[in-house]
């Protein structure tokens, strides 16, 4: 028996090819489904996996794995919907099972920690290799002190571009599965001719790819008071572009400083630094 009825497999479909904007209830419910009793279970048996992460973590970063690659690795990997079913679900187990095997550091490249539905009459073997899962997510720390870091900082009183700063970056890491260095270079490019207005928009979207988090009202507000603030006569802080902020020593430079600085504030609150 297939663990996932064709009405669940249908409506992920439906979320993400046919609604506007895109949805990811289903996908993510579809991974709870699959993974939550088997992760448990490996994390119980594997000590190596236990002792750096839990079962939440392990399927909160299958979710932001699959929203990234559900499309355009699986259902629409060649010119027409991929319904096999089956196939998902063995892609599903695929994706958990690299993330697993980055956790504990396998040396050979392709590796897969084995999963298992709860009856063995129903195993699905997990030996299809999914390039797209190979990269390993780059914060091992808990979803709870994520949180925690991203409260401190929007609740924070540096400047706003020193926070949207943070905020923009640690997205970045976190959904887009890139290196702090490479982040510098991605935040330069993709933000420098930015409004401080039209990054905090782009963030906000941009944080949508993490399920765990969620920018409430308080903190948006919060953030747009901020913008509205003035910068100088007639000026706000949400009317200046990103780049006006660079310091003398350069991008790179400026943004690992207001980085840094709003890092020391966390640890002073004995949170999070990335």
């Amino acid at each position: 028996m297939i663990p996932l009825t064709e009405e669940e497999f249908d409506r992920i479909i439906v979320e993400l090819l046919e609604t506007k904007p895109v949805k990811y209830d289903a996908l993510c419910a579809a991974a709870e489904k699959l993974l939550t009793k088997p992760l448990r279970r490996k994390c119980a048996e594997v000590p190596a996996l236990g002792s750096v992460c839990t079962y939440e973590d392990l399927l909160s970063e299958t979710y932001i794995r699959l929203i990234k690659c559900a499309i355009p690795s699986f259902f629409l990997r060649t010119e027409t919907v991929n319904r096999d079913r089956e196939g998902f679900c063995r892609w599903v187990y695929t994706v958990a099972a690299n993330i697993c095997r980055d956790k504990i550091r396998f040396s050979v490249s392709h590796a897969a920690v084995p999963l298992e539905n709860d009856d063995d009459e129903d195993s699905i073997p997990l030996q299809i290799a999914d390039p797209s899962a190979e990269k390993p997510f780059a914060a091992s720390e808990d979803i709870e002190t994520l949180r925690s870091a991203f409260a401190i900082v929007l609740g924070s009183d540096m400047q706003i571009y020193k926070v949207i700063t943070w905020v923009a970056q640690a997205v970045m890491i976190l959904s887009e599965g890139v290196s702090k260095i490479e982040s510098n270079d991605l935040l330069i490019r993709r933000y420098e001719s930015m409004t401080l207005d039209r990054m905090w928009e782009e963030i906000r979207r941009a944080s949508a790819a993490l399920p765990w988090l969620r920018v409430g009202k308080e903190d948006d507000l919060r953030v747009r008071k901020m913008l509205d603030a003035p910068f100088k006569e007639n000026v706000r802080y949400g009317d200046m572009r990103y780049s006006d902020f660079y310091m003398k020593k350069g991008a790179k430079a400026s943004i690992s400083d207001w980085v840094n600085r709003i890092n020391a504030v966390i640890r002073r609150n004995d949170a999070w630094n990335m």
